[in-house]
C-alpha cells in the first residue's frame, strides 16, 4: 500500500515538468523600500557571488538531506551560501538570517553518493557545483525561501527549482562532505531535471 509521501510526491511529479519550463521565463523583480543603515555583516568576495551587486553580503549557509518520496531515503546532499543581493538594509544588531527580505543568490555543492535510477532523476554519483540559474536570484522573506531557480554542474548538468522553502536552525551545526560548517538547514520540495534524462521531485530536510 502506498504511503501518504508517496502519493503525494507521485502527484506532485506530473507539475515538475512544467515549473522547470517555467525557468526559461523571465523572472520579475520587486522593489524594495528605503531602509534604516545597513547592519554590518561579512561583504562576499566577488568569487564567492559573482551575481552580486556591488556590496553583495553573506547572509547564512544550510545543509539539507535530498529524500527520496517514494523510499524515505536519501543519497544526495546540498549544501548552499545564500548573499544579499547588495548591501542589506538592517538596522544595526540585527540578524542578517532572521531579519534580511530580499534578493538573494544561491551557491553551493550538491553532492550524489550513488547513481539514481531513470524514475528518481537518472543522477550520475558525484560532485556538482550549484549557482543560480541564469543567475535569477531568489526572494528571501525572513527564513522563507521563495522561486529559487538553481544550476547543479558536474557529471551531468541539473536544474532544480524550489517554490518555497523553510531555512530553520540546526540543534548542532553540521559539517557537509565539503569540509564546510552548516548552522541551518533547507526544508521544502524541490523538483530535479537532469540532462542526462530524468525528472523528478525530492524532499529537503
Amino acid at each position: 500500500m502506498k504511503t501518504k509521501i508517496q502519493r503525494y510526491a507521485k502527484s506532485t511529479l506530473a507539475l515538475s515538468m512544467a515549473l522547470i519550463a517555467s525557468m526559461m521565463v523571465t523572472a520579475c523583480g520587486k522593489k524594495k523600500s528605503a531602509g534604516p543603515a545597513p547592519v554590518v555583516v561579512p561583504v562576499a568576495p566577488a568569487a564567492a557571488c559573482p551575481n552580486c551587486a556591488a556590496g553583495g553580503q553573506f547572509l547564512f549557509s544550510s545543509l539539507s538531506g535530498v529524500f527520496d518520496g517514494y523510499t524515505g531515503q536519501s543519497n544526495i546532499e546540498l549544501g548552499l551560501q545564500f548573499h544579499s543581493n547588495g548591501p542589506t538594509q538592517l538596522a544595526s544588531g540585527q540578524d542578517p538570517y532572521a531579519m534580511y527580505s530580499g534578493p538573494s543568490f544561491a551557491y553551493g555543492t550538491m553532492y550524489v553518493v550513488q547513481n539514481t535510477t531513470p524514475t528518481l532523476c537518472n543522477l550520475p554519483a558525484g560532485n556538482y557545483q550549484v549557482r543560480p540559474f541564469e543567475g535569477r536570484p531568489a526572494e528571501l522573506y525572513f527564513d522563507t525561501v521563495h522561486e529559487m531557480y538553481l544550476e547543479a554542474v558536474g557529471p551531468t548538468r541539473v536544474l532544480l527549482y524550489v517554490a518555497r522553502g523553510i531555512t530553520d536552525s540546526n540543534t548542532l551545526a553540521q559539517i557537509g562532505k565539503d569540509s564546510k560548517t552548516y548552522p541551518f538547514r533547507l526544508k521544502g520540495l524541490m523538483y530535479l531535471k537532469s540532462d542526462s534524462g530524468g525528472t523528478c521531485s525530492r524532499f529537503l530536510e
